[in-house]
């Protein structure tokens, strides 16, 4: 199929919006965000980059190739007329816009695809580092309510100790008192450890581990904390001073409520 100057000249058009369009542009992203870590800045090349940057090409070409094929362009025939196209007087060089976006992109030269792998894999580390911070201080405010959260159930059984409360869901705060200290010193230490210490897997590691432990104290700590307040405040609500039962509803309700905010909006 022949292709007049006109036809070679509307496809580069199209070619260079296609640089442009967003969807290739997430494809170089998810490339670079899987194999930059490969590279370093030393001059000396490895041969490990080769691969990678044929990989990177071929993944290129056949989704241009694909997206020109949309737009209706014969792309085998673009390609026989291409260098005819170039070698008139009046056509001698690729369109600006298509030889920058080429270059800038890092399509066709190596040292352009190693400096973007290089540019990608700082970008990740300021993210990772921005991400790892947010999630510390997430957990930093998680710990704190939990915190507040057992010393206003303790202050609660302190005063069902006094006033020497006798019946079986009575004996039940005690063993819930001691587990919700466990679990939130155990729980606390090993966050504070994986976010300062060992940080193995990143923020998403330290944040799945947050999500964990919200969800085990919402279910366990949290619910089963209100419901003995509850009861003894509706059954024995003499046992219970203002100050005591406005500490532990308030420190109850501002940990489960800090914690459903952190599992579905952090």
């Amino acid at each position: 199929m022949a292709m007049d100057s006109a036809e070679v000249q509307r496809s580069l058009g199209l070619l260079a919006g296609i640089l442009k369009e967003e969807c290739l542009q997430a494809k170089v992203d998810a490339f670079c965000d899987v194999h930059c870590d490969a590279f370093d800045r030393a001059e000396e090349n490895k041969l490990s980059y080769t691969p990678i940057f044929q990989e990177f090409q071929s993944i290129v070409e056949r989704h241009l190739e694909l997206r020109l094929m949309e737009e209706g362009v014969n792309v085998a025939a673009l390609m026989r007329h291409l260098p005819g196209f170039l070698q008139q007087p009046q056509n001698g060089e690729l369109p600006g816009d298509v030889v920058e976006l080429l270059s800038a992109a890092a399509y066709s030269d190596f040292f352009a695809f190693k400096s973007l792998m290089l540019e990608r894999k700082k970008w990740r580390a300021v993210m990772e580092a921005r991400a790892m911070r947010n999630e510390t201080c997430k957990s930093i405010v998680l710990i704190a309510v939990d915190l507040l959260d057992q010393v206003g159930f303790t202050l609660f059984y302190l005063q069902c100790l006094k006033a020497q409360l006798n019946s079986l869901i009575f004996q039940a705060i005690g063993p819930v008192l001691v587990i919700g200290w466990i679990t939130s010193l155990v729980g606390g230490a090993y966050i504070v450890r994986r976010a300062y210490c060992d940080r193995g897997g990143g923020s998403e590691a330290l944040r799945r581990i947050c999500r964990y432990y919200e969800l085990y104290s919402l279910a366990v700590d949290v619910i089963g904390q209100l419901a003995l307040t509850a009861w003894v405040d509706t059954f024995f609500s003499h046992v219970l001073t203002k100050q005591v039962k406005a500490i532990q509803y308030f420190s109850t309700l501002a940990d489960g409520l800090v914690k459903l905010s952190l599992l579905f909006c952090g």
